[in-house]
């Protein structure tokens, strides 16, 4: 009997980690889907009402298939608190872990001693404890199979949800009820589909530029009335400088007078008086002269003037002087030879 208890408790362990390694897979798959899920919704520009109530509702069991699923992974060890499943009947398998959490300890041992060792073999201490275990972990199986079953059930709806959104999309746009003579027929109307699409592209593109444009608005107007304050109230005074009484009129001579002309700035300030004493002396008002003879001699026969022929016979020197050879090179060729 002890190693049937073993054999029986080994295969009621593997179900067991089976049984958590389900729940788990749907915990990772579910949240992977939620997180992705947010972050393609968040990154649609435009989003029809029909889409966002089908993206809540995923989103809804979604959540629901994984709170159901965390649930499975509290622990309970104790027997009494543990679920206990119909009462026993003689068609049950003493091996398969949902039958054997319909049994308490005697009843199992009961069992087993009555179908396979025809009541002759007499149980030990050891062999009630190991019973016990078996039952705790079929119950402890059975439970989280059950739990992990409404969770199964819970993704799915989550998932076929936006599927049944895009089946809705995609037939709403081609068929239509009517009712006509008191009865009501399904009638296909025109393929709309390209075009919803269209407007769709068109709808999320004004809603990207509409952000776009406004701060345009916005700068250009900034630009405008800091240009208009400028012109205004004149030059802009730096911190410590005195005020200037005449940069108002600066910036009205600059508004009267045309592109062309340069307005005469007065000077001002306590250097005023030697600046314009050397504007004098360095610039004096005359006109130069636009004859070429008044800047040097001119040549009548060749045309040209002092400072041309004077240029000319630099080069002719510079043709006629030999050139420069370094006197140790000659003394190289002079050993060679």
């Amino acid at each position: 009997m002890r190693d049937f208890l073993y054999q029986t408790y080994d295969m009621v362990l593997e179900r067991l980690k089976y049984a958590e390694a389900k729940n788990t897979i749907i915990v990772t798959l579910l949240g992977a889907l939620v997180i992705g899920g947010f972050r393609i919704y968040n990154e649609t520009p435009y989003r029809p009402d029909i889409a966002t109530f089908y993206f809540w509702n995923f989103i809804l069991f979604a959540v629901l298939a994984i709170t159901v699923s965390l649930s499975s992974f509290m622990p309970n060890i104790k027997l009494q608190y543990l679920y206990k499943g119909k009462e026993p009947a003689d068609s049950d398998s003493l091996i398969y872990y949902e039958h054997i959490s319909k049994y308490d300890v005697d009843t199992y041992l009961t069992a087993i001693n009555r179908r396979y060792f025809d009541s002759e073999a007499t149980p030990g201490n050891l062999d009630f404890d190991v019973a016990a275990q078996i039952i705790i972990n079929s119950r402890s199986a059975y439970r989280k199979y059950s739990i992990s079953y409404y969770a199964i059930v819970f993704s799915i709806f989550a998932i076929l949800t936006p599927i049944i959104g895009i089946i809705y999309f995609f037939l709403s746009s081609r068929v239509h009820l009517t009712n006509e003579d008191g009865k009501t027929k399904v009638q296909y109307g025109k393929i709309k589909f390209i075009e919803d699409i269209k407007e769709l592209t068109i709808k999320s593109k004004r809603k990207l530029q509409n952000p776009i444009s406004k701060k345009r608005t916005q700068n250009t107007q900034h630009l405008e009335q800091s240009k208009n304050k400028f012109f205004t109230s004149g030059i802009p005074k730096t911190k410590g400088q005195p005020s200037d009484p005449s940069a108002s009129s600066v910036s009205a001579n600059l508004e009267k007078q045309p592109a062309d002309v340069l307005p005469e700035i007065p000077l001002t300030g306590p250097n005023a008086s030697s600046a314009e004493e050397f504007s004098n002396t360095a610039a004096p008002s005359q006109s130069w002269p636009s004859d070429p003879e008044s800047y040097g001699y001119v040549d009548e026969s060749s045309g040209k003037t002092e400072s041309d022929s004077e240029a000319d016979s630099e080069r002719e020197i510079v043709k006629t002087e030999p050139p420069l050879v370094p006197t140790h090179v000659s003394d190289d060729m002079d050993d060679e030879k």
